[in-house]
């Protein structure tokens, strides 16, 4: 926070703390700060009012910092996608229960839910693995993301998130394959080093009930800081009941009957249900927990570590527990097992003015992620099980050079690379004998992908800037079918495919008040192998088989946005736009 007058200027530390010594007793003290509206107050009235001076949170502000259009701080006034933030601040005050719930509030976003423990956003007709998810520079999306509503969103805890990004439109240029419809970045709160003392320590506890399924939720954060490094711990646990839906809700929703689980003895027990609009078997519990160390030894130079954990109990499929056959339930049992996802990351961020660069970043990662699912038909006592486990290897090189005052480069590269393990198993529950049937994918399969982009700025005049980029991917995957497991006319898959897309677009700010933007975009999703390789019952009747002919899929978007603002109090949107 700056606070300045004709003669003197200083400013607040990381506290919102500021010496006043120095300004005269009757001189008008400004204060600015992007994010808050401009205040203006004499130094007696400060005095008088204890010292302390509340500002108003600047509700609009054009000239908001983004990150993930080219993956720098940018001026959100010189991109022209449209970009939706929500700080930690909103995120506070919205109190949302999940990640997914969180972004659904944004607008613009629609969130999908079968059940408890889900949440598929989908963003201008795209969903799924169409929509790119990103948590601190990392894909979450990996080989086995499927076109049906996905639920890998609620692995990022909503209260460890220090600001959520959302691209609007293809943004492949940046972000390679799947980011048709947009992408989400998630930045996670980041350690705080001291600039009040040679150590800071703060931290914040907080709980949560919800009565509409029993939610008990706890946080906590801390936050150890000196000079040169940080550290910070983050961790929430929510337990979650039975949902109880609105009088005005679907009937077909209504849970008038379920079936008692545990202690199968040959044939499932049914019992009605005393409350209907209890959906019976949709509680589960989850558990984050978030690590990081920064080390900044000067001005130059930052290295961060991030451990990033995230489980879940058993996830009931609800809708597909209401699901009758010959007007029987038709399922015993149907739920997901604990979605588990591990992260590391490193990264090395180095300032330094040279002929390539003047800001680099080398971003390392690495993920373990499993899933399963199990289900029995009613009266079956087989249990069906299939379960996946993924190793996830990824590299970010990016950089950005100011040429000069009017020309700005940012350039990269990116490789990942996903190991696929799938087995799949029955179980008798009266026997308790186990037999190994056909896995979900092709066991030891594999996706991977390397990338180089390209995006250049140019401000025209103080009013018009123009941005312009391009990307080169080359993506390969291979798996081989178990000839005893299926009868198919081919033994496995191969595949490679490549895909050059690009960008343009203009801002022009007329005045203050006003932007206007256009933006030509095209984005690009190659098959991965839950596209070319996976085997199982879409819905009753279907099945879905492997298709190893798949070739890449394109999206092309011409969008037109007009912004005005009425004194940083109020403003009026409009945003168009066409798939071409």
């Amino acid at each position: 926070m700056l606070l300045f007058t004709n003669t003197f200027s200083t400013q607040t530390d990381n506290l919102g703390k500021a010496k006043i010594d120095n300004f005269s007793s009757d001189d008008q003290i400004i204060f600015k700060h992007s994010s808050y509206s401009k205040f203006q107050t004499e130094k007696a009235k400060i005095i008088k009012q204890g010292k302390i001076v509340w500002l108003n949170e600047d509700p609009i502000r054009l000239d908001e910092i983004v990150v993930s259009a080219n993956r720098w701080e940018q001026s959100k006034a010189e991109i022209p996608n449209r970009i939706v933030t929500i700080s930690a601040s909103e995120a506070e005050h919205l109190n949302p229960q999940t990640t997914a719930d969180l972004v659904g509030t944004s607008g613009g976003v629609f969130v999908q839910k079968s059940q408890m423990g889900g949440g598929s956003p989908m963003i201008r007709g795209f969903s799924a693995n169409r929509i790119l998810l990103v948590v601190d520079g990392l894909r979450m999306n990996n080989a086995i993301y499927r076109s049906g509503n996905l639920q890998n969103i609620i692995s990022i805890d909503a209260n460890s998130i220090e600001n959520t990004e959302i691209i609007f439109g293809p943004g492949s240029v940046i972000y390679g394959s799947d980011a048709l419809g947009g992408v989400m970045s998630f930045n996670t709160l980041k350690p705080k080093l001291s600039t009040v003392s040679e150590t800071d320590f703060s931290g914040k506890i907080m709980s949560r009930f919800s009565s509409a399924n029993m939610e008990k939720t706890v946080h906590g954060t801390f936050n150890f800081g000196g000079k040169k490094w940080a550290a910070l711990v983050s961790s929430t646990f929510s337990g979650f009941d039975d949902l109880k839906m609105g009088s005005n809700g679907r009937d077909e929703y209504l849970r008038p009957e379920y079936v008692v689980q545990g202690g199968f003895d040959g044939t499932d027990k049914i019992a009605k249900s005393a409350n209907p609009k209890i959906q019976t078997y949709t509680q589960y519990n989850q558990f984050n927990f978030l690590g990081k160390l920064r080390f900044r030894p000067s001005e130059k130079l930052e290295i961060n570590l991030t451990g990033n954990h995230s489980q879940t109990s058993n996830i009931p499929r609800y809708d597909r527990l209401i699901v009758y056959k010959s007007n029987k339930l038709r399922y015993g049992e149907w739920y997901y097992g604990p979605q588990i996802l591990t992260l590391f990351s490193g990264q090395i961020k180095y300032e330094q003015e040279c002929v390539l660069f003047d800001k680099l970043s080398l971003l390392t990662g690495f993920q373990k992620y499993t899933e399963s699912r199990y289900d029995r038909s009613l009266n079956n006592p087989i249990r069906n099980g299939r379960k996946e486990d993924l190793s996830i290897f990824s590299v970010n090189l990016d950089l950005d050079k100011i040429i000069d005052n009017k020309n700005e480069l940012f350039y990269g590269l990116e490789s990942y690379l996903n190991n696929i393990n799938s087995a799949g198993s029955t179980l008798n529950l009266l026997s308790n004998e186990s037999e190994t049937i056909p896995s979900r994918y092709p066991d030891d399969s594999k996706y991977g992908s390397f990338a180089g982009y390209l995006s250049y700025k140019l401000k025209l005049s103080k009013k018009v800037v123009l941005q312009a980029g391009s990307r080169f991917t080359h993506t390969w995957l291979n798996g081989d079918f178990k000839p005893e497991d299926y009868n198919f006319p081919f033994d496995g898959f191969d595949m490679k495919n490549s895909a050059i897309i690009g960008n343009l677009g203009i801002v022009w700010h007329p005045t203050g008040e006003w932007q206007i933007s256009s933006n030509l975009s095209s984005g690009f999703r190659s098959p991965n192998i839950d596209d070319v390789a996976k085997i199982f019952d879409s819905e009753p009747g279907n099945v879905v088989v492997p298709n190893p002919n798949l070739r890449p899929e394109y999206a092309r978007n011409i969008e037109i946005a007009i912004i005005r603002s009425f004194a940083g109090k109020a403003s009026v949107e409009f945003t168009a736009f066409i798939p071409i």
